[in-house]
C-alpha cells in the first residue's frame, strides 16, 4: 500500500501529467460545449420536449410532430433555418414512430428469422447466416417486456459519442505511463530497484494498480463533465427509463436501463483505456518514449484500419470486434445485437468484447510484470543499442549533433517510417466513386474544347435537353421504363450546372491566362472542400518532427553534458546554432517527404489540367494576384517549409527547457499533436490551436480563427527565442 501511495504522489507531484489532466479537461469541457449534435439550437430543443413530453401516448405524441412538421413544410420561408428544422423533425418523428412500434418491431424479428431460414440460400444449417438468424430472436427474449419512452437522447449521446474525449483520455493514461515508466527508464534509477528485498515485481504492480486508478479517476472526471454538460445544453432525461428509449439504441437486446448502460459503457471504456496504457508501460519498460510512441502509434492505425473496412459478417470480423477501437466504441456495442463470424459460429459481440477486456487486461499486467522484472541492470546494451554504429562517430561539432540526431535518437529510423507511409499512401490513393464529379469532368472537357460561340449553343441545348426531361419525369403519360430512362439522363444534371456556372465565371473573369478545366483535384489539393486532407498530412509532419528534435537537447541536459559542451572552443553558442540548423534541415526534409507524394497521388488521380493557368481560375481566388497554378502550388509548398521549420526551431527551444525526453515529447505531443488529432475528430474550432500548416486558402479566408491561428503559433516561436536570449 505504502508503494501505491508513493507512486500515485509521485505521478500527482509531476508538472506535466498535471498540465496533461488539465488540458484533458479543458478540452471535455470545450468539446461538450461546442458539439451541435443536432442541427437547433438548445432552447429550441428543449421548448421542443417540454412540449412533446406533456403528451404521454406515443400514437398522440406521433401525430403532434406530424402537425408541427407540416406546419414548418407549408412555410413560404425556406432558408438554412427551415432545412435545419425539417431534418430535427424528420429526426425526432422517426424515433418516436419507432418507440410507438416497438412491440412491432420485435414482432418483425421473429417473423424475418422464420422467413429467411425457408429461403434455400440461407437454409444450410451449418452456416453462420443461419447459424445467426436462428440465434438472433432468442438474443431478444429478454426485452419482450420492456417499454420504452420518448424523450430527450442528445445530452446522453454528447457524452458517449465524445471523440475528443476519448484521444485526451489515452494521453492521460499516456502521460502517466512516461512519469512512471519512461523517466525512471531513462534517468536508470530502475537498475537501483533489483537487488532490492522485493525485486521489481511489487513495484510493477504498484505502477500497474496506478494506472488502473488513473484510468477509473480520470475516465470519472472526463465522463461527468460531458453529462454535465449534456444536462445543462440538452438534459439528460429520467436515466431510469429503459435504454431503448434512447436514439439509435431501439435495437438493443438487453433489458437495462440508460444508467445501467452509462456504467457498463464506462467501466469498458476505462478497461480499454488501461490495457492500451499497460501496452505503453511494455513497450516504455523494452524500448526508448520516442521508440515506444511510435510503435503505440502504429499499432493504433493497424487497429483503426482492421475496425473500419472488415465486416463483421466476414470470416475476419475477429479482427475487427476483437480490437482496441471497437472496444473505444463501447456505447455502440450495445446499440444493436450483432454476432462475430469465428469459424461459422456467431457469437454475441457484446461477450466477446468483455471477455477479451479481461484477458487482455490480465495478460498484458503479467507481460509488462515480467518485462519490469527482468530489465538488465548493466548500461552496456543500451549503449550498443544508441551507438549502432560507434566506430564511425564522426568528430566535428556538427555532424556529430547530426549523428546524434539521426542515429542515437532514431531520427534516421522516423525518416523512413515517414517516407514508407507517404509512399504507400500516395501509391494507394484512389479517387471515391462520385457520378456527379464524373458527370461533371465530361462537361468540363467537352467544353474546354469549344469556343465560346460553340459553347454557348452547346450549354443552351443541354439546359432545353434537362428540362425536356424534367417535364418528361412530372407527365403521367410517360411509361414506367421511360421514367428509369429519364431519371437515369437526369442523372447528369448537377455536373452540368457545375460545369455550366464554372464557364460563366471563367467567360466573364479578368484574367489573360484564362481557360475552362477539370477543377476537382485543384479543390483538393488547395483545401477548397475543408482542411481534413491538409492536417491529416501536418499531422504526420508534426509528430515525426516532435520525435526527432524534442529528445536531442532534453537528452544532454539530461546526462549533464552542457557541463562538457560549452567548455568545448565552440561552446554554448555554436551548440544552440548547429541544433537549430540541423532542426531546420529536419523541418525542409520531412516537408519534402510528406508533401510531395501527396501532390504526386492528387495529379496522379485527377491530371494535370490547368496547371499553367490563372490561380484566379479558381472561383476561391478570384481576387488573388494573377500569377499561374504552379507559382501558387510553389509559393504554398515554400509557406508550409517555413512553418515546418519555424516549428522545428520552437521544439528545439522546449528541448532546451526539458531535462527529460520523455517529459518534452509529451509536451510536444499535448502542444501541438494533440490539437491537431482534436480537429480530425471533427471539432473544428481547434484549428486555432493547431500549427498553421493548412494554410491553402489561408491568403483569401482571413477571418478570425485563421488570424488566431496564425498568431498564436508566430507568438510561441517569438516568445522562445526571446526567452533563450535573456536566459543567455
Amino acid at each position: 500500500m505504502r508503494i501505491l501511495s508513493n507512486e500515485l504522489y509521485k505521478l500527482f507531484t509531476s508538472a506535466v501529467f498535471v498540465l496533461t489532466l488539465a488540458v484533458a479537461i479543458i478540452i471535455s469541457l470545450y468539446s461538450s460545449a461546442t458539439t451541435q449534435i443536432d442541427a437547433v439550437d438548445t432552447d429550441s430543443y428543449k421548448e421542443f420536449f417540454s412540449e412533446t413530453l406533456q403528451i404521454t401516448d406515443t400514437t398522440e405524441q406521433v401525430k403532434y410532430i406530424e402537425d408541427k412538421l407540416e406546419s414548418i413544410l407549408n412555410s413560404a420561408e425556406v432558408n438554412i433555418e427551415w432545412r435545419n428544422k425539417v431534418n430535427f423533425y424528420r429526426k425526432q418523428l422517426e424515433q418516436v414512430a419507432a418507440i410507438r412500434d416497438y412491440k412491432l418491431y420485435l414482432e418483425n424479428i421473429d417473423k424475418s428469422a422464420e422467413t429467411m431460414t425457408s429461403i434455400s440460400i440461407f437454409a444450410d444449417e451449418n452456416s453462420f447466416t443461419y447459424r445467426n438468424i436462428i440465434r438472433t430472436p432468442q438474443a431478444y427474449e429478454g426485452v419482450k417486456a420492456v417499454e420504452p419512452v420518448f424523450s430527450p437522447s442528445e445530452g446522453i449521446l454528447l457524452a458517449i459519442n465524445n471523440r475528443a474525449i476519448d484521444i485526451v483520455y489515452i494521453f492521460v493514461l499516456i502521460a502517466a505511463v512516461i512519469v512512471l515508466i519512461g523517466k525512471e527508464r531513462e534517468s536508470g534509477i530502475i537498475s537501483l530497484l533489483k537487488p532490492l528485498k522485493n525485486g521489481r515485481k511489487k513495484l510493477s504492480l504498484a505502477k500497474t494498480m496506478t494506472l488502473l486508478l488513473i484510468a477509473v479517476f480520470a475516465g470519472a472526471i472526463l465522463f461527468f463533465i460531458s453529462l454535465a454538460v449534456g444536462q445543462i445544453r440538452f438534459g439528460l432525461g429520467d436515466l431510469s427509463r429503459p435504454v431503448q428509449s434512447l436514439e439509435g439504441f431501439i435495437g438493443c437486446n438487453l433489458p437495462i436501463s440508460v444508467l445501467q448502460m452509462l456504467l457498463i459503457a464506462f467501466v469498458m471504456k476505462a478497461c480499454t483505456v488501461f490495457v492500451i496504457a499497460v501496452i505503453f508501460d511494455c513497450l516504455c519498460t523494452k524500448f526508448s518514449v520516442t521508440v515506444s510512441i511510435v510503435s503505440l502509434t502504429a499499432i493504433a492505425g493497424v487497429e483503426l484500419a482492421l475496425y473500419s473496412y472488415i465486416p463483421f459478417s466476414s470470416s475476419a470480423a475477429p479482427f475487427a470486434a476483437i480490437n482496441l477501437a471497437s472496444f473505444m466504441d463501447s456505447a455502440s456495442i450495445m446499440k444493436t445485437y450483432s454476432s462475430i463470424n469465428a469459424f461459422g459460429y456467431p457469437l454475441s459481440h457484446l461477450s466477446v468484447t468483455v471477455f477479451c477486456l479481461i484477458i487482455g487486461a490480465a495478460l498484458t499486467v503479467l507481460i509488462a510484470t515480467m518485462l519490469f522484472s527482468n530489465i538488465s541492470i548493466t548500461a552496456s546494451n543500451k549503449l550498443n543499442l544508441r551507438l549502432p554504429f560507434r566506430k564511425f562517430i564522426p568528430k566535428r561539432a556538427f555532424t556529430y549533433s547530426l549523428y546524434k540526431v539521426m542515429i542515437m535518437h532514431k531520427g534516421a529510423l522516423i525518416l523512413i517510417a515517414v517516407l514508407a507511409i507517404e509512399i504507400y499512401g500516395a501509391a494507394t490513393f484512389q479517387l471515391a466513386y462520385n457520378s456527379d464529379d464524373g458527370y461533371y469532368k465530361h462537361y468540363c472537357d467537352t467544353l474546354s474544347t469549344m469556343d465560346s460561340e460553340q459553347a454557348n449553343i452547346y450549354i443552351n441545348s443541354e439546359e432545353e435537353r434537362f428540362n425536356e426531361l424534367l417535364e418528361a419525369l412530372s407527365s403521367p403519360d410517360t411509361g414506367a421504363n421511360e421514367l428509369i430512362e429519364v431519371s437515369r439522363q437526369l442523372n447528369a444534371r448537377t455536373g452540368f450546372e457545375q460545369a455550366k456556372e464554372q464557364y460563366n465565371y471563367i467567360a466573364n473573369l479578368s484574367s489573360s491566362n484564362k481557360e475552362m478545366f477539370y477543377l476537382s483535384g485543384w479543390n483538393e489539393l488547395f483545401g477548397a472542400n475543408g482542411y481534413q486532407s491538409d492536417m491529416q498530412h501536418a499531422l504526420i509532419l508534426i509528430a515525426s518532427l516532435c520525435l526527432i528534435i524534442l529528445p536531442s537537447i532534453a537528452y544532454d541536459r539530461k546526462c549533464r553534458m552542457g557541463l562538457l559542451i560549452y567548455a568545448t572552443k565552440h561552446g554554448k553558442n555554436k551548440y544552440y546554432i548547429h541544433n537549430n540548423v540541423i532542426a531546420a534541415m529536419l523541418g525542409i526534409v520531412i516537408s519534402f517527404i510528406v508533401y510531395i507524394p501527396h501532390f504526386y497521388s492528387i495529379f496522379s488521380a485527377y491530371g494535370y489540367d490547368g496547371f499553367g493557368s490563372s490561380i484566379r481560375c479558381l472561383p476561391l481566388y478570384e481576387r488573388f494576384a494573377d500569377i499561374p497554378i504552379w507559382s501558387y502550388l510553389l509559393i504554398l509548398f515554400l509557406a508550409r517549409c517555413l512553418i515546418a521549420v519555424l516549428l522545428s526551431i520552437l521544439l528545439v527551444s522546449i528541448s532546451s527547457t526539458s531535462n527529460s525526453s520523455s517529459t518534452a515529447i509529451l509536451i510536444g505531443f499535448i502542444l501541438f499533436v494533440l490539437p491537431v488529432l482534436i480537429y480530425l475528430a471533427g471539432y473544428s474550432l481547434a484549428i486555432v490551436f493547431c500549427v498553421p500548416l493548412s494554410i491553402s486558402n489561408i491568403w483569401v479566408e482571413m477571418n478570425l480563427a485563421v488570424f488566431a491561428n496564425m498568431s498564436t503559433f508566430l507568438a510561441l516561436v517569438s516568445y522562445s527565442q526571446i526567452h533563450r536570449l535573456i536566459k543567455k
